[in-house]
């Protein structure tokens, strides 16, 4: 998914309020939750969950391993190689031993929320500068063409071809118009690499584009 697409889908009304510091803030902040696939061992949960409550998790897992030979495999592989909490079937096993040992509730969701880790929306940290470009060349004339470009080719492979030379023309028009635009723009040096690169991008594109008319 491009840094565009991630702003219209979650920092659209940063974007429309030119709030680039929010909209940045918006797509580097954990605050999607994934499964961690992570194999958690008693030891470790001591860290997270203090030693009173892990003798109660542990004691609760290994009285149900008396009668249960999965439960019985939990506890051991928690207390060598570690077991993963992400997947829904044990998730929901937290839930009944929470009941089954009468944790607390609290104690319930931290041991679930072992299973998951948060992260952002964005793969990569990104800046107000690097936000403000995406949406900038998306949303740009240039862009708007292009895309216009492509759709009267596909139109023109269905046999629409009476309203398609004479849209195409128009299109080139306006396109050419945006080219001279930007490129007193680049030459001016105010706008990013980035930008430059999309638009020499786009630029050879259509002009490869044209020759097929």
């Amino acid at each position: 998914m491009t840094l565009a697409n991630l702003i219209q889908q979650y920092a659209l009304s940063q974007a429309t309020a030119g709030d680039w510091a929010g909209c940045a803030a918006i797509l580097n902040d954990p605050t999607i939750s994934v499964p961690n696939d992570h194999a958690w061992t008693f030891g470790e949960l001591i860290d997270s969950q203090g030693i009173a409550n892990m003798q109660l998790v542990a004691g609760t897992i290994q009285a149900a391993g008396a009668a249960d030979a999965i439960m019985n495999s939990a506890f051991i592989a928690l207390s060598t190689t570690g077991l993963r909490l992400d997947s829904p079937d044990r998730q929901m096993l937290i839930d009944q031993l929470g009941v089954a040992g009468s944790w607390p509730q609290t104690l319930t969701d931290s041991i679930k929320l072992s299973g998951l880790k948060m992260t952002s929306p964005s793969p990569n940290m990104v800046t107000a500068e690097e936000c403000e470009d995406a949406w900038n060349v998306h949303n740009s004339p240039v862009t708007s063409v292009f895309q216009e470009l492509l759709l009267s080719r596909n139109r023109s492979r269905t046999g629409t071809n009476t309203v398609i030379r004479t849209t195409a023309v128009n299109l080139v028009g306006d396109f050419e118009k945006s080219r001279n635009e930007s490129v007193t723009m680049i030459e001016g040096g105010s706008v990013s690499v980035a930008a430059q690169a999309c638009f020499d991008a786009i630029n050879a594109a259509v002009t490869t584009y044209l020759g097929t008319l």
